[in-house]
């Protein structure tokens, strides 16, 4: 795809680009100050992650190192197999580094693509009949509430696998009503369908309930629903 065609094919921008350099500005202060005197390495998952990757480190004021990795669990498919394949590996050792994956799933909130944001789109455009996944089950979970979630742990040098989720469990159809309810959206129907009835282009499980015990004991915090 041209330059060109990629630019026409934006029909909307939702954070502008001087808002998302101020943050990652902030985000590059931030991380600065917490690894003062501490060996930082940054991970970028490729290929979405190397313009990020690369304006974040412009913002540092302390040395760091920087790996990727590429994996994948489509192939050659639209479909998703389940299985995560490594496609490429880390070239450094993080043997004996502090390494912290937060798991987080069911993902809403304020300047992302997300199903909240998609059903409150579409009513605004004028949708009054809409169908909505009532099988699969997770727990939904606030943008803001994983960021500060993930700063604990940084606070707390946590290492290993965390999940985080905010609590409570729901569909989609119910997530989208709740959703529409608090807009005040009294006058759309809100068709329950089972996932067999959308097309997708990848499988998505029925059951997305993450158990949260581990960052609850690590932080002491339950997540709020």
């Amino acid at each position: 795809m041209s330059a060109a065609e990629l630019e026409q094919a934006v029909t909307e921008v939702l954070i502008d680009q001087d808002a998302l350099q101020q943050r990652i500005q902030e985000l590059g202060e931030e991380i600065s100050t917490d690894y003062t005197g501490r060996d930082l390495l940054l991970i970028g998952v490729l290929k979405g992650a190397v313009f990020f990757m690369a304006d974040l480190m412009r913002n540092l004021t302390i040395p760091c190192e920087i790996d990727f990795m590429a994996i994948s669990s489509y192939g050659d498919s639209t479909d998703s197999s389940g299985v995560v394949r490594i496609l490429k590996d880390l070239d450094i050792n993080i043997e004996g580094r502090d390494v912290l994956i937060v798991r987080t799933s069911w993902v809403f909130g304020m300047g992302g693509v997300n199903v909240v944001d998609t059903i409150l789109k579409k009513v605004e455009s004028g949708a009054r009949d809409l169908s909505v996944v009532n099988d699969q089950i997770g727990r939904p979970t606030f943008a803001a509430d994983v960021a500060r979630a993930i700063r604990q742990l940084v606070e707390k040098r946590v290492r290993g696998v965390v999940h985080f989720a905010n609590a409570g469990e729901a569909t989609w159809h119910e997530l989208a009503s709740e959703a529409l309810a608090r807009e005040g959206h009294t006058d759309v129907l809100m068709r329950p369908v089972p996932t067999s009835e959308l097309a997708r282009p990848a499988r998505r499980p029925h059951w997305s309930v993450l158990d949260t015990a581990l960052y609850e004991r690590l932080t002491g915090v339950a997540p709020r629903s």
